[in-house]
């Protein structure tokens, strides 16, 4: 059994109830308009190990484009789903990365004003993906992005 540490937390109060928040994030072709990193995304069907649906997400960190799988592991909508990686591919040279060993959790409070608190842990484990301090600091910043960009969705739709 391993710890889950979560290296990276991102928080934001969302106007709108989490069933809202819940029907803008949970589906993964969403993804490009919420992540400032992600440049496609879609549901690879059919599930993957465990028969968990998997996300497949294009990602691009400086200039290289990665395609990475998460496999939704955990799920009660719409408050909470938990995802962990499945794999991870550079496309530019074509490179099998280690296996990840982390993924994100996403909770979704329902406030007693009517606003969601709507929070996206990002954890890992693997010794090789250690991140370097400016690859943590790009990180909490995409993840901050991400998460005022949900906001911003969500309440146009609102």
């Amino acid at each position: 059994m391993f710890l889950r540490r979560f290296h990276h937390v991102a928080r934001i109060k969302i106007d709108g109830p989490p069933e809202r928040v819940w029907a803008v994030i949970r589906p993964s072709e969403n993804a490009p308009t919420l992540d400032p990193r992600c440049v496609e995304a879609w549901t690879r069907m059919p599930a993957g190990p465990g028969g968990h649906e998997v996300q497949v997400q294009v990602l691009v960190w400086d200039d290289v484009r990665y395609r990475c799988e998460f496999a939704v592991v955990e799920e009660d909508p719409p408050h909470f789903a938990r995802t962990e990686w499945v794999s991870c591919v550079r496309e530019d040279p074509y490179t099998v990365l280690e296996r990840p060993r982390g993924g994100s959790e996403f909770n979704l409070q329902r406030l007693p004003d009517g606003r969601t608190l709507y929070e996206h842990r990002f954890w890992e484990e693997a010794r090789r993906w250690r991140l370097t301090a400016a690859e943590r600091g790009a990180v909490e910043t995409s993840m901050q992005e991400g998460v005022h960009r949900t906001r911003d969705v969500c309440e146009a739709a609102g």
